[in-house]
């Protein structure tokens, strides 16, 4: 018995583009189509999923154990293949990438011979954040590679720039990738468009090609004690300029930080596993002073 294809995206960006928040709100514009997702755990602590706000979601897997590049050619067919087997009622598949990963090889992965009876890779998208966009590709090549392999380009957190700064940011990203298309994340932007796949394949543009996210470290801060949360503000608040993405959740709040933004909310859904889990992605992390300053947050103090 044949089977139709199930169209696949991948979402790429760099650390705390906004790729989780995009997720959401194609979830949230399109309850009307079936959709799973595969999301990608930097680490072995169950993280990305908490993030997930819409119900009714086909099939939510979580990839774990590194960056998606590195596990590209094994462990995500294996995942992918599950996922469908769970929930063979889905439309459309759509892969979360880490920050730190490379487009490339999971691109080959997802056009491989061995998953050519199972998906059809649609659409390779690549979030880009507005805020920090050009202080961090001066530093990590890896954000030109995630827009050099997108079909499209959105650029977010665009909330606070003029006119003039977005047209420039999105010629600048314009010139990175040939046959990339760029969208402006705004009140008006139509997640449709990502379920339009291109016309043409996209040309890759092997020179950005950058695969250094090992020179990054990570640290999970894990506690079953209750946490202050105001006091873990004031802790996310005064973390060095070397740490570049804070993700994670104590009690019933989320809790995120990329460059000077933080964002705590209220979770909409339980949240369980530990009483705070928090990931730490940086350079040269002094983990025994960030467990301090995460454990004075506690309430027992």
């Amino acid at each position: 018995m044949m089977h139709d294809l199930v169209p696949t995206i991948l979402i790429t960006g760099f650390l705390g583009s906004g790729k989780t928040t995009l997720i959401n709100r194609i979830l949230s514009s399109h309850p009307d189509k079936k959709i799973s997702l595969i999301l990608n755990e930097f680490g072995d602590i169950k993280l990305e999923s908490k993030f997930i706000e819409v119900k009714g979601v086909g099939m939510v897997s979580e990839l774990s154990g590194g960056c998606l590049c590195c596990v590209a050619s094994v462990d995500l067919p294996r995942i992918i293949r599950y996922t469908l087997e769970q929930a063979p009622a889905t439309e459309y598949l759509i892969i979360e990438a880490s920050g730190l990963s490379d487009p490339d090889p999971v691109r080959a992965t997802l056009t491989s011979y061995g998953l050519s009876t199972l998906i059809h890779l649609d659409t390779v998208v690549a979030v880009v954040d507005a805020d920090n966009f050009e202080t961090t590709a001066k530093v990590h090549p890896l954000v030109m590679s995630q827009i050099a392999e997108a079909d499209y380009a959105i650029l977010s957190k665009t909330q606070t720039h003029s006119k003039e700064d977005v047209d420039r940011l999105l010629q600048r990203v314009s010139s990175i990738g040939l046959g990339t298309k760029t969208f402006v994340w705004d009140d008006s932007f139509d997640t449709s468009i990502i379920f339009d796949p291109p016309f043409s394949p996209h040309i890759l543009k092997a020179e950005h090609h950058h695969h250094s996210h090992v020179s990054f470290d990570q640290y999970y801060y894990l506690s079953k004690e209750k946490h202050d949360i105001s006091l873990i503000n004031r802790v996310l608040s005064e973390l060095p300029a070397n740490i570049l993405r804070v993700k994670g959740y104590s009690d019933n709040y989320l809790l995120q930080k990329v460059g000077s933004r933080i964002d705590i909310r209220m979770a909409k859904q339980p949240i369980g596993d530990y009483q705070t889990a928090i990931l730490v992605i940086g350079t040269e992390l002094n983990k025994l002073i960030l467990q301090k300053l995460f454990a004075s947050a506690k309430l027992s103090q």
